[in-house]
């Protein structure tokens, strides 16, 4: 593992759900330690440089052991695997398209904290949904 890796932070597994009248839906995501957390461009949690106070930036260590085909992603190589992966859940009826637009937005709404990150979208399609958002009460 390279130095810039050795000091990687900890993992773990969220979840939260809520009920809009009939409407349910959820998010579970698992983080483990290779990726950035960003705010403002800045990185504000992720693998910590030799010093222990500062971070790297992991993006840049994974293109840099890309030609040695060094695999962070699939825990090949020490590295332990990916960053987030997450999924949301729901009971509205979505088809393959409908689903794609929430499962987006999710995707680039954690992709702009969190780097590298996977968002996926499951519907058990008991709920007939509308195209249109949802208007609050």
């Amino acid at each position: 593992m390279s130095g810039a890796m050795r000091f990687l932070e900890d993992r773990g597994i969220g979840a939260a759900a809520f009920r809009y009248g009939d409407l349910e839906a959820g998010a579970v995501a698992a983080v483990n330690c290779v990726g950035d957390i960003v705010k403002d461009g800045v990185i504000i949690a992720g693998a910590l440089g030799d010093d222990l106070r500062s971070f790297v930036d992991s993006r840049r260590v994974i293109l840099e052991a890309y030609p040695s085909n060094r695999d962070f992603f699939s825990g090949a190589g020490g590295s332990g695997g990916n960053t987030v992966l997450g999924c949301l859940i729901t009971n509205a009826a979505f088809d393959k398209a409908g689903a794609a637009r929430p499962a987006g937005q999710g995707q680039d709404a954690i992709a702009r904290l969190v780097r590298p990150a996977t968002l996926f979208l499951t519907a058990t399609r008991s709920l007939p949904c509308a195209p249109e958002p949802l208007k609050r009460p």
